[in-house]
């Protein structure tokens, strides 16, 4: 069996040719994650979830290398401070506000300028505190790929205030926050009521989609539950018509699409 060939979603003990792994998904200590990810030097993508109240490596200082490593999901901003990855280009994160955003902010970062990386796609799930979200952008410009999967009832407010904060302003001399991003994806899931102003969304879409540095190309707009009514709808199409790369879905689809972006395998949710 060759080691492209190796793709597993692990639910009890490690027991196959750890060493062959090219992607896998894991609910688990820190420890079997960090012993993947020192005995699979092939391994390109990894899930990586664990249970933040009950982990052992809060009080080590051991940084794993993940050389190969191309894409990584983690369930908590810590891991990163044991990860070094040079070779990453998409980081995705499950993030909130609370009193810990300035340490996420600190991970993200020292996690970054560790590994070097040429990091391209950034993802945020949950919460995420749209000041931190704005600095990250700003500190590494090679960062063109945003997406956004607010979890919670109240998570639109940090939605709304990222929103705010991306939108360029209509001022002769105004700047165009993170002029890099060529793709803004945001979605959410059935159980979020979350209340979307879409006319401000779109205020947001054209401010940038016109900024005459802005690299904007591509949008996604994914909703499990409902999604934008028929004139929101109209107007996303006439971007599109001018050229903007839009992608709207809803339901089941929707929700394929969003747990690919966090580098988890459909079957399982």
């Amino acid at each position: 069996m060759s080691a492209s060939s190796v793709n597993i979603v692990i639910f009890g003990a490690i027991n196959f040719p750890v060493h062959q792994l090219v992607r896998y998904q894991l609910d688990g200590p820190w420890e079997r994650h960090k012993a993947i990810l020192t005995l699979a030097p092939n391994l390109v993508e990894a899930h990586i979830t664990v249970d933040p109240n009950n982990q052992p490596w809060l009080h080590s200082n051991d940084v794993v290398e993940a050389s190969n490593l191309r894409r990584i999901y983690v369930s908590d901003p810590r891991i990163l401070d044991y990860v070094r990855s040079p070779a990453l280009e998409g980081l995705a994160l499950l993030v909130c506000t609370d009193d810990e955003s300035s340490d996420n902010l600190r991970s993200i970062s020292s996690f970054l300028d560790r590994s070097a990386c040429p990091l391209q796609a950034l993802c945020l799930r949950g919460f995420p505190d749209p000041w931190i979200t704005i600095q990250v952008l700003k500190k590494f410009p090679s960062i063109t790929r945003l997406v956004l999967l607010i979890k919670g009832p109240c998570a639109g407010e940090a939605l709304e205030a990222l929103r705010s904060g991306l939108t360029v302003s209509e001022h002769a001399m105004a700047t165009v926050v993170a002029p890099q991003l060529r793709s803004i994806f945001f979605g959410w899931g059935l159980e979020d009521d979350i209340s979307i102003d879409y006319q401000m969304y779109l205020k947001m879409l054209r401010s940038r989609w016109g900024a005459e540095n802005s690299a904007l190309e591509k949008v996604a707009l994914l909703t499990e539950g409902s999604g934008p009514d028929s004139a929101t709808l109209l107007d996303l199409h006439a971007l599109r018509n001018e050229g903007l790369d839009l992608l709207v879905l809803q339901g089941p689809p929707a929700l394929k699409e969003m747990v690919a972006w966090r580098y988890a395998s459909s079957w399982m949710f």
